[in-house]
């Protein structure tokens, strides 16, 4: 059974390489099948030159297979992936002068805990006040 080479990308030659020792065959004899020569099939499988689709198709269509072609759109880039791009592009003034602009002092953050804390503290005890922003 003939396994199929399932690279995103594969080499023409590794194809054609796959599909004639798939079938048993030597070069000089798929040569001989296809009408051409063994060094031929030789400069191909060892991608010393590339076949044009015509030709890929033609030997594999002798050694009983068939080529399949695909395309579809690129993936987009996650947010994750478009911001770390953006963010690697920036020079390092810049990135301070985001961080800066996006930073929440500690003080702030420790203060808003606190009052959370104390919040929930009242809830938990039944003490109902207005709600803290």
């Amino acid at each position: 059974m003939t396994t199929p080479v399932t690279r995103a990308v594969a080499k023409p030659g590794v194809l054609i390489r796959q599909a004639r020792t798939d079938r048993g065959l030597t070069q000089s004899q798929l040569a001989e099948l296809a009408g051409t020569t063994q060094s031929a099939i030789s400069r191909l499988e060892s991608n010393r030159v590339s076949p044009t689709i015509e030709t890929l198709a033609r030997l594999l269509d002798v050694l009983g297979c068939e080529l399949e072609m695909n395309s579809r759109p690129k993936r987009a880039p996650t947010i994750l992936e478009a911001n770390s791009a953006v963010w690697a592009a920036l020079d390092a003034e810049k990135r301070a002068a985001l961080r800066a602009q996006t930073a929440v002092p500690v003080e702030q953050l420790l203060q808003r805990g606190v009052a959370l804390s104390v919040q929930a503290a009242r809830l938990r005890r039944g003490i109902v006040d207005a709600p803290l922003d």
